[in-house]
C-alpha cells in the first residue's frame, strides 16, 4: 500500500474532523448566547468532566488515555472560548479585550461565596437582630489571654510581622512534637491550599478530590489548569478505595478534608491506613485538610502527623479559625517534611501572617482549657439539636465537627424563608447538594431559636 493513499485517506478524515468541529462550535455559540441571556455561568467543570469521564469510558482500545484528554481538553478550551466571546475580538469590546488579556484560567475560575455577613442582612430585611450560623465560626469568641495579647500587639504594628513567625512556630512545634522546620505558616488554610497549588501543581496534572469536599481544592485545581477527578462519596463520606483507584501517573495531589465541609462526616484511622499502605513510594502528596479537628470526639480519628514523621508525603492543614476563634485574624498552618515545606516557603508570600494574628494563636495555643471548654460546648449542644432534629422528623447527617448538613428539601427556599426571620445558614448548591442547609452548632439560645425558626419555615412550606 503506498504511503501516497494513506496520506489521501487521513486527508478525508481531517475533513470530516474539521467539519464535525465547526459544526460543535456553532452549537457551543448557540449555547454561550442562550447562557448569557439567562444570566447563567459559561463555565461549568461538572459538564466538562462529564464529557471526560463519558469518552474514556467509550474508549475501548486505540486512542491512550492522556491522548485523549489533551485532545478534548483543548476542544473544550475552544468551545469555552467561543461561549465567553461569541463574537470577534477587536479590542473595543472591554470585556472581549479583558478575555484576551487575563490567563485563561482566572476567567474559568469560579469565585468563592461566602456567608452572608450579618450588617447586611440588617439592612436588607430591616431586622435588629440577626444570628450568624453560616460559616462555622465559634460563637464564644477568643480567650482572655488571645484578646489581651491581641491588645499588646497594636502597639507594634507599625513595624513589619516576624517573616518566619520563629515563636508561633515554635510553640506549635512543641504542642504538636515536631520540629518547627516542618511546619509552615499561612493566611489561613486557604492560602496554603492555594500555595500547594501554586508550588506544586502543572497543567498537565490532575489532582484526586471527592465529589462533595470543600469547595477550595476544586478551585485550585481549576485555577492551575490541572484535571480535576472527582470521585462520588459513599454516603456522604470520602470513598478512600475509589480515591486511592482514581490515582494515575499523571496525579499529583490528593485532598481529603478531614472532618469534611460540609458534610461533616470523617474518615477512620483504619481507613486512613488502608489508603496509606503503599503511599510512600508513590511520588504524590496526600494533604489532609483537618480545618475542624479539635471539634471531633470520635475515638477512632485517625493521627496523621505521624505519617509525616514516618516520611510519607503528606500535609496536615490547621487552623486557628475554628475552636480558637481567631477567624477574622486569618493564622493557619501546615505540617510536612522539611523538603515539601521548603518549596511552599519559595512561594509563601512574605510577613503573610500579621503580628497580631501570630500574637493571638500563642496566647490561644497556651489556654488548653478554654478550648477544652469550647469542645463540650459544641459537642453537647450538637448532640440537642441532632435529637430535637431527629425528634421533629427532620432529616440530618451526623457530623463529627461543629456543623450539621441538614436535608430541607429546597435548600435555597428555607435559606431564604429563615433570612427572613433573623438567621444566617449556609445554602449548599454549589456542593451539588440542594436539598441541604448546614447550619452552624452556636451558642445555646442560637440553636433554640434557629430550631423554631426551621420548624416554622418547613411547616409553612407543607
Amino acid at each position: 500500500m503506498k504511503i501516497e493513499y494513506l496520506r489521501k485517506s487521513i486527508d478525508g478524515i481531517d475533513d470530516n474532523i474539521l467539519k464535525l468541529l465547526k459544526k460543535r462550535m456553532k452549537i457551543a455559540m448557540l449555547i454561550g448566547r442562550m447562557k448569557s441571556e439567562m444570566n447563567e455561568d459559561i463555565y461549568i467543570p461538572r459538564r466538562e468532566n462529564e464529557i471526560l469521564n463519558r469518552l474514556l469510558k467509550n474508549n475501548r482500545g486505540g486512542l491512550q488515555q492522556d491522548a485523549l484528554i489533551a485532545i478534548f481538553q483543548n476542544i473544550l478550551n475552544a468551545s469555552r472560548a467561543l461561549q465567553k466571546s461569541p463574537a470577534a475580538d477587536n479590542g473595543v469590546n472591554p470585556r472581549a479585550g479583558m478575555n484576551r488579556l487575563a490567563r485563561k484560567a482566572v476567567l474559568n475560575f469560579e469565585l468563592y461565596i461566602p456567608g452572608k455577613p450579618i450588617e447586611e442582612v440588617k439592612m436588607e430585611y430591616r431586622l435588629k437582630k440577626v444570628y450568624k450560623l453560616a460559616s462555622n465560626e465559634n460563637p464564644e469568641g477568643p480567650s482572655k489571654k488571645a484578646i489581651n495579647a491581641m491588645i499588646a500587639a497594636l502597639g507594634g504594628v507599625n513595624r513589619y510581622p516576624d517573616g518566619e513567625a520563629y515563636y508561633l512556630k515554635n510553640a506549635l512545634a512543641k504542642s504538636i512534637k515536631i520540629a518547627a522546620s516542618n511546619i509552615i505558616l499561612g493566611s489561613g488554610t486557604d492560602e496554603l491550599i492555594e500555595i500547594i497549588g501554586k508550588a506544586f501543581l502543572e497543567p498537565q496534572d490532575e489532582i484526586v478530590i471527592s465529589r462533595h469536599a470543600f469547595i477550595r481544592y476544586k478551585m485550585i485545581g481549576d485555577l492551575m489548569g490541572c484535571r480535576v477527578r472527582v470521585i462520588p462519596m459513599k454516603k456522604l463520606k470520602h470513598d478512600l478505595k475509589a480515591m486511592k483507584k482514581a490515582i494515575t501517573g499523571r496525579t499529583k495531589v490528593v485532598f481529603i478534608a478531614n472532618p469534611n465541609n460540609p458534610t461533616g462526616t470523617y474518615v477512620s484511622s483504619s481507613e486512613v491506613a488502608e489508603f496509606m499502605k503503599g503511599m510512600k513510594e508513590k511520588n504524590i502528596l496526600v494533604v489532609f485538610d483537618e480545618a475542624y479537628k479539635e471539634y471531633v470526639c470520635e475515638k477512632d480519628y485517625p493521627e496523621t502527623v505521624k505519617y509525616v514523621r514516618d516520611g510519607y508525603p503528606v500535609i496536615v492543614l490547621r487552623t486557628f479559625s475554628k475552636i480558637y476563634s481567631l477567624a477574622g485574624l486569618r493564622a493557619g498552618y501546615g505540617i510536612s517534611g522539611e523538603n515539601i515545606i521548603n518549596v511552599m516557603n519559595r512561594i509563601r508570600p512574605p510577613f503573610n501572617v500579621n503580628s497580631v494574628a501570630q500574637a493571638a494563636a500563642i496566647a490561644s495555643l497556651n489556654d488548653s482549657l478554654r478550648v477544652e471548654k469550647y469542645r463540650r460546648l459544641a459537642f453537647n449542644e450538637k448532640i440537642k439539636l441532632q435529637n430535637a432534629l431527629e425528634k421533629s422528623g427532620i432529616e440530618f447527617l451526623p457530623s463529627a465537627a461543629n456543623f450539621i448538613l441538614i436535608k430541607v428539601g429546597n435548600g435555597r427556599k428555607v435559606f431564604n424563608s429563615l433570612l427572613r426571620k433573623g438567621i444566617i445558614v449556609r445554602a449548599m448548591e454549589e456542593y451539588e447538594l440542594p436539598e441541604y442547609i448546614r447550619v452552624t452548632i452556636g451558642l445555646p439560645e442560637e440553636n433554640k431559636l434557629f430550631l423554631k425558626a426551621l420548624k416554622e419555615v418547613i411547616n409553612e412550606k407543607n
